[in-house]
């Protein structure tokens, strides 16, 4: 993305709240690909917090009350992902949204593209 393209993203995540994100170089780091085969420049990420109550509750391991949580946040960073990635797209840029914690590798219980690393 260019430079003059931020701002438009800054407004974006204003209006849904998000106060915290960035966009990540992912040169090299060999990223999912497009309908195309191409992989992508770049990654948008944002933090999404967790309720600070549940989080003090899990001192002695996950519990329900976390397990409802971690599944709604998961809901709200999805949905975000799709409303960005249709945005996005709707400016003629490439966009693909990953969705948080889908494991698309069972078996190394991995997915496309950690989140952590953008």
């Amino acid at each position: 993305m260019k430079a003059s393209e931020y701002q438009w993203l800054a407004d974006w995540m204003h209006a849904k709240g998000v106060a915290f994100w960035g966009v990540a170089d992912l040169s090299g780091l060999g990223t999912s690909c497009d309908e195309t085969g191409e992989t992508f420049p770049s990654a948008i990420a944002w933090v999404t917090p967790m309720n600070t109550r549940i989080m003090a509750s899990i001192s002695s391991g996950p519990n329900q009350a976390y397990a409802d949580e971690y599944a709604s946040v998961n809901r709200n960073i999805n949905s975000a992902a799709l409303a960005l990635e249709s945005d996005l797209r709707m400016r003629g840029l490439r966009a693909l949204a990953l969705a948080a914690s889908k494991r698309t590798d069972p078996v190394n219980l991995k997915g496309d593209f950690p989140h952590k690393t953008a």
